[in-house]
């Protein structure tokens, strides 16, 4: 079975809106985020879970670029809680050995 991501350290943007997520949140973020940045820039990826009424919608804003000797890439995203919460920033990912990625800053 895939390793469950770690989430983001907490100075990393977004990082409150993230710790409301459900598990399953968090496995629909991740699928999002694994298709954003395979995708070209500007390419808009959205997720949504319907049970949990949060969501969100994110772009890759650069193309990839080898870092430490993983391929990362800046991205900006939305995140919406159900509660009303949104917030909008700019974030960089990197992909790990096993193909996913992992927000770093």
């Amino acid at each position: 079975p895939a390793a469950r991501p770690a989430p983001p350290p907490p100075q990393v943007a977004g990082a409150a809106l993230r710790s409301a997520f459900t598990e399953r949140d968090r496995a629909l973020y991740q699928d999002c985020l694994d298709k954003t940045m395979r995708a070209p820039v500007g390419r808009v990826w959205r997720w949504r879970n319907r049970q949990s009424g949060n969501g969100g919608s994110m772009a890759p804003t650069t193309p990839p670029q080898m870092a430490g000797g993983q391929s990362c890439r800046s991205f900006r995203e939305t995140i919406t809680l159900k509660d009303g919460r949104t917030e909008s920033f700019t974030g960089q990912a990197c992909q790990r050995a096993d193909g996913s990625w992992n927000i770093v800053a």
